[in-house]
């Protein structure tokens, strides 16, 4: 599609909507009822194609923006064209992408809600969603008039701003060699990491590649060097090579500069002729070759190959060789041997200290006598980042007086110290520096769960398959791990990363990012409840908030949340809905949830501190957080109160629910007459005894029509009801129960007496796992089996993590298959 047809294509959008909203208009007066549900479709699908067209010209200028960010690090006060790009032309184009998006966003809502309302009206169901539709189509109208204005100047603008990467490589060259202090010679702090690595490198075992790898600016290229030049280390070896690898991003280029290093001219070759001339000018011969600052983009293994191709055949012509990789990649540094990496922590504040107190002249008596607030500070503000250390030593140079010293400490650390961590963000994917990118928002030091981050990620759309799992969400964020972006990692009991920090510099880096795109926008508000009370004064008119992000800044282990009160609830924020602590929650009042048309709640009451209310109060506080009839999604954590909300059977858009930790719910609501309910967990109810009849819902609907129970169910799972000891079946063997049922898991309901009955009649089920619901494993699989009957239909069974091989429908014909 071609730039300059933007406009006339959103021109021509905006006349077929007018016309269609005015038709429909005119129908909703002369007509109760509407089926709208493809309308919008074709006007929906040209946006959408205009949108990926934008898209294309935004990845373009953002590769633009970073590469003007460099040229400004390496020369701020005489480069005009970067700032115009990162001041006026980038944000500009930035904001009419984000427009664009939203109408999209909101063309895919109203198409959703037509579908709902035909749903409603197949199933006799009552939806309240045409007038709010309706609205929509009048916002999706003025939207589209604002995005005919200046369209395809944008668009030229964006072709008119080459990208160059050659112009990235040279910058990225010029601030890798910019020196940060002009005495400080010696490494600090890393005698224990340089016996290490020498004792790596004098190991008789051959084939030895050794990395070392860690955080940008936590000093591995000073500690790789330091080892080179050592004197014990060069009478080792017969020939030294040093290679960075900071503007070479594959294996040409390197290979190239090792060539020449070994005398030969630097012409590129191809890999395997490059490899072959190598091994034939290092044959016999024992090499130390250091590759410093890989970066490598590693998704799949093709890139993988050349490199390891070169390992291979080193070591094979030269056993007695070492390769020595520095990395801020983990899965770099594992790429060439787990088993020899050396993971290059922070300094102490001690060592922070002696690097600035080795170029400082400020005398030893005056630190000591007036300056001792002074050197605490400088030690905190260093973070164990020796590069700050550094960069700090050389601001105090020629400082000799205490005001001079407060006056640095005063200062901002400056962007040089951000080179290396632009290194390494230029080399994330796209989706990868979104991510990374938007965790500007958190406060500083903030512990970050990994579970809310890439929920987060997800609400913004950043993964285009994100898989019902989040598992693209959740690969992301180990890769900006594995990138050393993330630290301070706590794990849970499996060795997985489930909290994570920003080290202070990486926050400090973030910020600046978010801060050269000057775009004053953003869909997510992160709020400190620093009074523990949320006014609405200065975000109430927040009109593009999508999510709302409340930081409690209390000791959640010592001391109990404070009430949060709730002052006002957002009606612009549409989308997703997390409420945490909601046993803490005071003065909620009219307009409730009901009124905020959020796709998603989440209501969590559990709490690691102690409760400020009594238990009983969960019940009124869940009462009074109805949502909106719209709901689609449901998920209840730990309520303490007697019994389930009254508005959760209303709720006919509901396709998921939750429920989990309610321990004082005698029984499950009626769940069973909710038309659209596709999934369904009940987990960790300790005191339901009964699945009673009422959980179908009611046989008759108001009409005298016999109705079906979770007539589209097609996930249901129960687990840790430990009391539970009865699963009552219909005496009506007419009745017809989950009919679209195709995946059933009972997990630790150890007193569960038997199966129901409607079982053996669910046509659709697929699979079956039962795993510690000792009763009910026995009566499938032991003595007469009085239960294999009900279940042997079902192709896919596992009980307690085995698999019944079948034959004849006897489960212990063949035994069983692990």
């Amino acid at each position: 599609m071609a730039c300059c047809g933007c406009e006339e294509i959103v021109s021509t959008i905006l006349k077929q909507c007018l016309k269609l909203v005015l038709k429909i208009c005119i129908e909703e007066i002369n007509q109760n009822l509407i089926k709208p549900t493809c309308r919008f479709s074709a006007v929906t699908i040209n946006l959408e194609a205009s949108l990926l067209e934008v898209e294309r010209k935004i990845i373009a200028a953002e590769k633009v923006q970073l590469q003007y960010i460099f040229k400004y690090l390496v020369n701020s006060s005489e480069n005009e064209s970067a700032e115009h790009v990162l001041k006026n032309w980038f944000p500009e184009l930035k904001c009419f992408y984000y427009d664009m998006y939203d109408l999209v966003d909101k063309l895919r809502t109203a198409k959703l809600m037509s579908q709902m309302e035909s749903e409603a009206a197949s199933n006799n169901n009552v939806c309240c969603l045409k007038f709010h539709r309706l609205s929509l189509h009048r916002q999706i109208i003025l939207a589209m008039k604002g995005l005919g204005v200046n369209s395809e100047q944008f668009m030229v603008d964006a072709d008119k701003w080459a990208y160059d990467p050659n112009s990235v490589k040279e910058s990225i060259w010029l601030l890798k060699e910019i020196p940060y202090s002009s005495e400080a010679t010696d490494v600090i702090g890393r005698d224990s990491d340089k016996r290490i690595l020498i004792s790596k490198l004098e190991n008789n075992v051959d084939n030895t590649t050794i990395s070392i790898w860690g955080m940008g600016g936590v000093g591995k290229t000073a500690l790789a060097r330091d080892v080179y030049k050592d004197g014990y280390v060069t009478s080792k070896f017969d020939k030294m090579i040093w290679v960075s690898a900071t503007n070479k991003y594959d294996l040409g280029p390197i290979m190239a500069a090792i060539m020449e290093a070994l005398g030969q001219p630097a012409v590129f070759l191809e890999i395997e002729n490059s490899v072959a001339s190598f091994i034939e000018k290092v044959k016999r011969k024992k090499l130390f070759l250091v590759l410093d600052d890989v970066c490598l983009h590693l998704e799949g293994s093709a890139g993988l190959n050349p490199w390891r191709r070169l390992i291979s055949a080193f070591m094979t012509s030269s056993p007695s060789s070492r390769i020595l990789v520095t990395t801020q990649n983990y899965q770099v540094a594992n790429m060439f041997g787990a088993d020899r990496m050396i993971h290059l922590e922070l300094l102490s504040e001690n060592d922070c200290w002696s690097i600035i107190n080795s170029v400082a002249s400020l005398s030893d008596a005056e630190i000591n006598s007036q300056s001792g607030d002074i050197r605490s500070e400088l030690e905190r503000k260093c973070s164990g980042s020796p590069l700050v250390a550094s960069i700090l030593a050389n601001k105090l140079l020629g400082e000799t007086t205490t005001q001079g010293w407060e006056r640095v400490l005063q200062s901002e650390i400056g962007t040089k110290a951000f080179v290396p961590f632009l290194h390494n963000y230029y080399h994330l994917t796209r989706t990868q520096q979104l991510c990374f990118s938007y965790c500007s928002i958190f406060p500083k030091s903030y512990e970050i769960e990994r579970e809310d981050v890439v929920e987060l990620w997800m609400s913004q759309s950043y993964f285009r398959d994100m898989g019902p799992d989040g598992s693209s969400g959740l690969k992301c964020f180990n890769d900006l791990v594995d990138a050393s972006l993330f630290q301070h990692c706590s794990r849970d009991y499996a060795g997985n990363i489930i909290k994570c920090k920003m080290h202070l510099l990486v926050y400090e880096f973030v910020q600046f990012l978010i801060d050269r795109e000057h775009v004053e926008r953003n869909d997510t508000l992160v709020l400190e409840a620093l009074d523990h009370t949320l006014r609405p004064t200065p975000w109430k008119n927040v009109k593009t908030l999508r999510t709302l992000f409340v930081v409690p800044t209390i000791d959640r282990v010592n001391s109990a949340p404070p009430p949060l009160r709730c002052d006002v609830l957002l009606p612009s924020i549409q989308g997703n809905c997390h409420i945490y602590w909601c046993g803490n929650l005071e003065n909620v009042p009219a307009p409730r949830l009901s009124d905020i048309k959020f796709v998603s709640v989440k209501l969590n009451f559990e709490d690691s501190g102690q409760r400020r209310y009594e238990d009983h109060a969960d019940e009124d506080i869940l009462n009074t957080l109805q949502p909106h009839v719209g709901l689609m999604s449901l998920e209840i954590r730990g309520s303490r109160g007697l019994q389930y909300p009254n508005w959760i059977n209303s709720l006919n858009c509901l396709r998921s629910i939750v429920l989990c930790g309610c321990r004082n719910w005698p029984t499950l609501p009626a769940l069973g007459n909710l038309p659209s309910l596709v999934s369904l967990r009940i987990e960790n109810m300790s005191r339901v005894a009964n699945v009673n009849l009422q959980f179908l819902g009611t046989e008759y609907n108001s009409r005298g029509e016999r109705s079906i129970s979770f007539p589209k169910l097609k996930e249901l799972h129960f687990a840790s009801l430990p009391s539970w000891g009865t699963w009552e079946t219909p005496n009506n063997r007419d009745r017809v129960v989950m009919p679209c049922l195709a995946s059933l898991q009972l997990s630790d309901c150890v007193n569960l007496g038997e199966l129901p009955d409607f079982l053996q009649r669910m046509t659709q089920l697929q699979h079956l796992t039962i795993n510690n619901c000792t009763i009910v494993s026995q009566r499938c699989i032991a003595g007469p089996r009085v239960d294999w009957h009900k279940i042997s239909h079902v192709p896919n069974i596992q009980i307690d993590g085995q698999t019944p091989n079948l034959c004849g429908n006897d489960p212990i014909g063949k035994g069983w298959v692990k």
